[in-house]
């Protein structure tokens, strides 16, 4: 009870910038002693669970990061079963069956699983879920060691429970702050100028677009009094009195219209609306602003538009008010379909490019409703857009034409009043299906031709890498004949001398450090040698062969190798097509990776050499898999590069020998391996690629 009540006042006491989940890691590992202990968050989008906290194997992690390949700490885990839901629900302890690999929901491979359990030595596993209701913040997993029962269950019970109150607490301070954050956004970057001020008139706060309305800076504003800075015209105060005046009795005002007077002395028209609102316990006024000068200005224009259509539409005869001809009114040969019509969507008169687009006559469309080209709900929407601020400028609407591809257009409009005194709508639409079509085939050429310039830039670097490589061979196909020539005939005469010298002296221990010389004069050897190999490869003549026999040739080289405890196990294909090959270059290469998984097969194993025919690419596949010892992933990736070995005996040499001459063949040589799992090397050699090897040698 002491350790719960000290807990609880650490949680409340908890520096908003400590980690919670360490925090509960910690106070875990203390409850239980000997364990590991992981506490993760709970994402409710993604329905997965997150590694937040580990404690209790700080000093294996190096070892856990190269099993694993990654961070813990960076993974998460997908819920992908309701037992597991309702487990962590239910915010018991639950023992966890089936071990590492059930517990991450199959995220991380069985065999990896094992070696981290084994590495581990993990033995029970307890699970329980930090959970209010059915709401889940999150998790907690215990290991516990081999041989180790889990302790004070009921106690560790009620800490989890009391940790989920926390977690529960900590998220929702987290998303008021994050309320609280997104709020303040919205308020600096609104369109419209938003202000604060108390209810003697004396500025608090505003945003961006406030700064940008009069002028002034937020800062030299803030604490001062708008009736003092004669930022209101004189005509204009008392309105801004009575609506200071409403605010105090909490009564919403406006919006009003106000004259400003700017900081640069000119004058804007704003519509401004307050609200009062309480802040910390104290009521304060929200004023919002819009600046409308220049839809006044508009308006302006609108009504002595209005004045002089009404002026023309009451010298209009009787018969042309009974027709309701108002196409008139329209630009009759302007490439822009235009429409006139009323506030309820019907059709009042139309000019001759709106017939064309259409397909339909003028007699037609006056007096139908517009709904039948333009969704009724879209056409309602800008009726009231420009009744209501008597104008409308670039608004894309689809246009649905009978028996043609529907037309993308760009709208505006206005207010118009008709003959009968009632308000009419007119509208202005240009075709814009083309060129926005223009626009997204520029779009995709562009994209287009980025792709391929990042193709061509590839293609480029692998011929630089390609011509790289070639001066690096001739360099070192330089060097070999260089030493061949400088090295091997001093080499010879020095191993002459040392067997003379062996043949004089009966002393065991001069003996033994001649045969060293010996040794390592014949390493030298091998040495130069794999250098002639790798930089002029041995030819012969392309003979007529079956790979087969090749093999078993180069098998029968091993029958008086010491291999007892190693078993070759020969499946071959019997029915494998012949073809012209280099034997004695093949044969070279067999011997060289049969050698290489002896090698790997010290303590014993199985060699399986198994032959093939590929009918799809039409050739011959030959495959040697050992269950040796098997290549780490770093090392495969440089396995048939020149002089890298991992042999204190090896050159370095064998395997890039063995690939120029598959290479020769037309042919391709590839390795898959698993450290402790073997290795496979696979040949494969197209057949027909030969045919001027066969037609040089039937000539002959």
């Amino acid at each position: 009870m002491n350790f719960l009540y000290k807990t609880a006042l650490d949680f409340v006491q908890l520096d908003p910038k400590d980690d919670v989940y360490r925090f509960i890691g910690r106070k875990l590992k203390e409850i239980i002693g000997d364990s590991i202990v992981l506490v993760n968050s709970y994402d409710k989008a993604s329905d997965s669970i997150r590694v937040r906290a580990l404690e209790g194997f700080r000093e294996k992690i190096k070892e856990v990061l190269k099993i694993i390949g990654k961070d813990p700490s960076t993974m998460s885990f997908p819920i992908k079963n309701e037992e597991a839901r309702n487990a962590f629900i239910s915010g018991e302890l639950t023992k966890v069956p089936g071990g590492f690999y059930k517990l991450t929901f199959g995220q991380i491979p069985k065999s990896i699983c094992h070696v981290l359990e084994k590495f581990l030595n993990v033995g029970k596993m307890y699970t329980s879920g930090f959970a209010k209701g059915k709401e889940l913040f999150g998790n907690t997993l215990i290991i516990l060691p081999k041989n180790v029962e889990l302790n004070n269950r009921e106690f560790i019970n009620t800490f989890i429970k009391q940790s989920a109150v926390m977690l529960r607490s900590k998220q929702a301070e987290e998303e008021l702050k994050d309320s609280e954050e997104r709020l303040k956004i919205l308020f600096d970057y609104a369109p419209d100028a938003y202000y604060i001020s108390d209810l003697k008139g004396k500025f608090i706060d505003g945003n961006i677009a406030a700064e940008r309305l009069i002028g002034y800076k937020k800062e030299e504003l803030v604490g001062k009094n708008f009736l003092k800075l004669k930022l209101l015209s004189v005509s204009d105060i008392p309105k801004a009195v009575k609506a200071l005046t409403k605010s105090i009795i909490g009564q919403p005002t406006g919006p009003d219209e106000l004259i400003l007077n700017r900081r640069d002395n000119s004058k804007v028209i704003a519509e401004i609306s307050t609200y009062p609102v309480k802040i910390k316990g104290k009521t304060l006024v929200l004023g919002l602003a819009r600046n409308i000068t220049e839809r006044k200005k508009a308006e302006e224009k609108i009504q002595e538009l209005n004045k002089r259509l009404n002026l023309l539409l009451k010298q209009r005869t009787k018969e042309l008010i009974k027709e309701q001809n108002y196409t008139n009114y329209l630009s009759e040969f302007s490439p822009d379909f235009q429409i006139t019509l009323d506030s309820e969507g019907k059709i009042l008169g139309v000019n001759r490019a709106c017939e064309e687009i259409i397909g339909k006559e003028r007699e037609k469309l006056i007096g139908s409703f517009i709904y039948e080209f333009i969704p009724e709900e879209v056409i309602k929407k800008v009726r009231d857009k420009i009744l209501k601020e008597k104008k409308l400028k670039n608004i894309e609407i689809t246009v649905n034409v009978p028996k043609k591809e529907p037309l993308l257009c760009d709208f505006s409009g206005a207010v118009f009043a008709n003959i009968e005194g009632k308000d009419g709508i007119y509208l202005s639409g240009r075709d814009i299906t083309e060129r926005r079509r223009l626009q997204q085939n520029l779009k995709e050429l562009s994209e287009n031709l980025e792709k391929k310039v990042s193709e061509r830039t590839k293609e480029l670097r692998e011929a630089q890498d390609q011509l790289i490589q070639s001066v690096k061979l001739s360099i070192i196909g330089e060097l070999a004949t260089g030493v061949a020539h400088e090295v091997r005939n001093p080499l010879a005469i020095i191993s002459l001398i040392v067997q003379h010298l062996e043949s004089k002296y009966a002393d065991n221990y001069q003996i033994e450090k001649l045969k060293a010389i010996q040794r390592n004069i014949n390493r030298i050897d091998k040495i130069v040698y794999g250098l002639l190999n790798f930089s002029h490869p041995p030819r012969s003549n392309f003979t007529y062969h079956n790979v087969n026999e090749i093999l078993d040739k180069s098998g029968s080289i091993l029958e008086n190798l010491p291999s007892e405890n190693i078993k070759i196990i020969k499946k071959y294909e019997t029915k494998l097509p012949q073809d012209w090959f280099n034997s004695d270059c093949l044969e070279q290469v067999f011997l060289n990776l049969i050698f290489n998984a002896m090698r790997a097969m010290k303590n014993g194993g199985e060699l399986y050499i198994t032959t093939s025919f590929d009918s799809i690419r039409k050739g011959i596949i030959i495959k040697f898999e050992d269950t040796g010892i098997g290549i780490s992933e770093e090392n495969l990736k440089k396995i048939f590069k020149p002089f890298f070995t991992t042999s204190k005996e090896g050159t370095g040499l064998g395997l890039s020998i063995c690939q120029n001459i598959i290479n020769e063949h037309k042919g391709n040589i590839s390795v898959e391996s698993k450290l402790g799992k073997g290795t496979i090397f696979t040949i494969f050699l197209p057949l027909e690629k030969r045919k001027e090897k066969k037609q040089m040698v039937d000539g002959i």
